[in-house]
């Protein structure tokens, strides 16, 4: 690529930074009042901060909406305070960090999962607490920006390469999972690696499966497997899928295939693990597995679920997986206005039902989320 095709990569970047240091000038535009969340009410992120389309990209003549975003970064981080302030004060006495801002709201979001294990976490602190979801929906959004300007430099190094004939499919690939799951490039790619990983669907056992959740939900198989202890959740059910007869897609890149290779320590002392995204990380195992059934409504979510089915969650219906559990045991009554289903899962870590307080599946579409069965 030429030195002119650089700058206008950095160009592009710098603009959409320009953009958001913008919007933060006008913090003081948009305030809200100091009021407690309800406990029994839903998450509401427009009352924090309006949410707005974060632009697009144009890749092979097709037009890509990009993640939507805050209209006001800065702003949001400071009316978040004021709507979650128990929690977050809490986050900063146990964890040692200073007040939420951009610069270390990932050592936030990281805490607001180490929380489960501690042993000075509150008694009221699960995944029904409406703070934890409240932030857990905000970082959803907030994260957005960060995306959608490593999809912007990504799209004009790709472009580029096209005019010089240069060939870009590992790129577009790339790309691909920077994009909302709905958009052309991104289902492109879904239904091609999709199409390669359900060959391994007749050997799945259901039986095999539940046994393997059930047994490890709340005490990760280590050392065997490697525990994210801050976001497990991808990690697990792939353990359950590679434990129910599926073998793995064996690669030598991180990036492509589904695999987790395990290999003695330095000087022969524990084990070093590697993964591929699509092993560890909840919206690429989900786009890799393939999405079967979706919506946002729990009780059509229910009524289309069975012992054995793997599902995903999209915390704020912005177009990337969040989070992933299995199903166990699903009842076929009514239980609250849908059919109860029982969740292994991990971050947090409890195989419970649906309609517990440790399990909030129940309340992420009311939450302005999206439901989704995968594989099968």
């Amino acid at each position: 690529m030429n030195l002119k095709r650089i700058l206008s990569t950095l160009s592009v970047i710098v603009v959409f930074s320009m953009l958001v240091s913008t919007n933060a000038e006008a913090a003081d535009s948009y305030a809200i009042p100091d009021t407690p969340l309800d406990p029994n009410g839903f998450v509401d992120l427009q009352s924090i901060a309006p949410i707005v389309d974060g632009g697009e990209i144009r890749i092979n003549g097709e037009t890509n909406k990009l993640y939507c975003v805050f209209d006001n970064q800065h702003s949001a981080i400071e009316n978040l305070k004021l709507k979650t302030p128990t929690l977050l004060r809490t986050l900063a006495k146990e964890y040692g960090l200073t007040s939420l801002c951009d610069a270390n709201w990932k050592d936030y979001r990281e805490s607001m999962y180490l929380l489960f294990e501690s042993e000075n976490r509150p008694s009221d602190y699960d995944e029904s607490n409406i703070e934890f979801r409240t932030l857990r929906a905000f970082f959803d959004i907030y994260e957005n920006v960060e995306t959608n300007q490593r999809a912007c430099a990504l799209a004009e190094i790709i472009n580029g390469f096209k005019e010089s004939n240069v060939k870009t499919d590992s790129l577009e690939d790339e790309l691909a999972l920077l994009l909302p799951y709905n958009e052309p490039l991104a289902q492109s790619f879904q239904n091609r690696v999709a199409s390669q990983t359900k060959a391994g669907t007749a050997s799945f056992n259901v039986t095999q499966a539940i046994d393997y959740a059930i047994s490890y939900a709340t005490s990760p198989n280590t050392p065997t497997y490697y525990y994210f202890s801050h976001g497990d959740c991808a990690n697990f059910v792939s353990q359950i899928l590679e434990n129910a007869g599926v073998s793995q897609i064996v690669t030598n890149s991180t990036a492509t295939g589904w695999w987790h290779k395990r290999s003695p320590g330095f000087l022969g002392i524990g084990y070093t693990h590697t993964h591929s995204e699509s092993w560890s990380i909840a919206d690429t195992f989900a786009r890799y597995q393939g999405i079967m059934y979706s919506t946002t409504s729990n009780y059509y979510f229910s009524f289309n679920l069975s012992n054995g089915k793997f599902v995903v969650a999209d915390f704020q219906n912005d177009g990337d997986w969040d989070h992933c559990g299995f199903v166990t045991q699903s009842d076929n009554y009514m239980t609250n206005g849908y059919f109860d289903y029982k969740i292994a899962q991990h971050t947090s870590n409890y195989h419970a039902w649906a309609s517990s307080s440790t399990n909030n599946w129940e309340t992420i579409g009311s939450d302005g989320g999206k439901y989704a069965r995968v594989r099968t």
